[in-house]
């Protein structure tokens, strides 16, 4: 039901055709930013239209310095000196764009638990997000920070009007 793509590089034509295969087959794709800098190309598979690309912020909520921005970016979410496992039963703080697409695809696998039917990116856009940057839509946030606690009201919401 849903992908979580945590590698980003240039476009490439084999990655591209299964993607794209796989949201023909209404699979969610997300996949991370890049974390070449504010001035680096898009990165791929976060670019290819129809994927979720996430950007992480650190926990004052300002964007990672190295990671990529622009149009494709859709979300932002945790992604700066996240405690996570590591080799040999033990634990390291990883920072990157990667990190928060692990978020990003936590949050939409539970949504997709709640009401498979209801989901789509376009919900989390207008219910899911709190607006960071620029006013409503901007290249180094997306939409803005992935909310839980937002995105599982819109789930609740839409469920109710149903």
């Amino acid at each position: 039901d849903i992908l979580n793509l945590s590698f980003a590089g240039e476009q490439d034509k084999i990655v591209e055709k299964m993607v794209r295969r796989a949201i023909a087959n209404g699979i969610v794709v997300v996949a991370s930013a890049g974390n070449n800098g504010p001035g680096a190309e898009p990165a791929y598979p976060a670019a290819i239209p129809g994927v979720i690309a996430v950007t992480a912020v650190d926990s004052d909520e300002s964007v990672f310095a190295k990671a990529n921005r622009g149009s494709y970016l859709d979300f932002a979410a945790p992604g700066v000196g996240i405690l996570t496992t590591a080799p040999r039963n033990s634990y390291h703080l990883a920072t990157g764009t990667s990190i928060a697409t692990a978020h990003v695809s936590g949050i939409i696998a539970l949504l997709l638990s709640m009401n498979k039917k209801g989901f789509s990116q376009d919900m989390l856009k207008s219910t899911a997000v709190t607006d960071l940057g620029d006013k409503g839509f901007d290249v180094d946030y997306g939409y803005g920070l992935i909310n839980l606690r937002k995105a599982l009201g819109g789930v609740a919401l839409k469920q109710l009007n149903q």
